[in-house]
């Protein structure tokens, strides 16, 4: 009888297999733990991540001090951990540095360079994208007493408990890192509506991580972040920081503790962009007030705190 009729016997089997290999692809594409060696594809960020034993040969070591972890553009500012005011910072006014792609609400507004730069090159693009320039920065660098008056005021506004889940405690903004900034639409009467990234402003959020742009605060990670939505407020992580974050939908908190899964002596980060860019990324904890952190020769590397516990360190290969 097996012999007449074989497509009996084959095609339930069949049904089997195609039915346990979906759930396979499943399983698979749910998992967002990168396993040693693993990699995976983009998912709409142009993004290829992996992992790895280091690709980047011989390495050198640059002094580091425990007031370190407290700079650079990965730290991580939040309610349990403050910011550190350095005594010499990179604030730049944004006014004098901006081009005509966008607006400021005052001349005083000042942020990191680095966050200007890219800012302009994202607002460039955009309004050449969309055909408009009424974005507006309304908000950046903050002060602790800036912070104060702010915090002051939607108490009044809004009562404590409600208020502090839309403002941070003075000391702990990101407002504080000159790395944070809040946009609004200009209009022509002078009024900034609030700004929601809908519509032909939908190409900020879909294009921002490839400048380095995340944003900081959504809903979906508000028990985490503790910060209730705010779709204007943009954070500079930068590349390919901001494209990792996005594809594997983590906030800054959840990106801090997934690095530290690539330390320096195990396997790292490999990133790959769809402009053929390749990067490797490992954590080094800090221990004690003075340590070396150990960096490739003859590649272009920065190096981050991250406010934490230790440093970040991104290699161009």
């Amino acid at each position: 009888m097996m012999a007449k009729h074989p497509k009996r016997v084959w095609l339930p089997l069949a049904i089997v297999l195609l039915l346990l290999a979906g759930i396979v692809t499943c399983m698979w594409t749910l998992n967002r733990n990168l396993l040693p060696g693993s990699s995976r594809s983009p998912s709409g960020t142009g993004i290829h991540l992996g992992s790895g034993t280091s690709s980047s040969g011989e390495y050198n070591t640059v002094p580091m001090g425990q007031d370190d972890i407290h700079q650079g553009s990965l730290i991580l500012v939040n309610n349990d951990y403050a910011y550190s005011f350095p005594e010499d910072d990179q604030l730049v006014s944004v006014y004098e540095n901006k081009n005509k792609s966008y607006q400021v609400s005052t001349t005083h507004i000042q942020l990191q360079k680095q966050f200007v730069s890219q800012f302009n090159a994202m607002m460039e693009d955009f309004s050449a994208a969309q055909g408009i320039k009424d974005i507006i920065v309304v908000s950046g660098y903050r002060s602790k007493d800036d912070q104060q008056a702010i915090v002051n005021q939607k108490i009044q506004q809004l009562g404590k408990e409600e208020a502090m889940r839309w403002a941070a405690v003075p000391g702990y903004s990101e407002h504080h890192t000159g790395l944070a900034a809040d946009i609004g639409i200009y209009t022509s009467d002078g009024k900034s509506p609030s700004y929601q990234g809908q519509g032909k402003y939908a190409w900020i959020n879909e294009h921002c991580a490839q400048y380095g742009f995340v944003l900081r605060y959504q809903d979906d990670k508000k028990d985490i972040t503790r910060i209730a939505d705010e779709p204007w407020h943009y954070r500079y992580v930068g590349v390919p920081h901001a494209s990792i974050m996005q594809q594997e939908n983590l906030c800054l908190e959840e990106y801090t503790d997934f690095l530290k899964r690539y330390p320096y002596d195990g396997d790292h980060l490999t990133a790959s962009d769809e402009n053929g860019k390749q990067y490797e990324i490992y954590y080094f904890p800090a221990k004690g007030d003075s340590m070396n952190v150990p960096v490739p020769k003859g590649k272009e590397y920065w190096i981050s705190g991250n406010n934490v516990d230790g440093f970040i360190v991104t290699v161009q290969l």
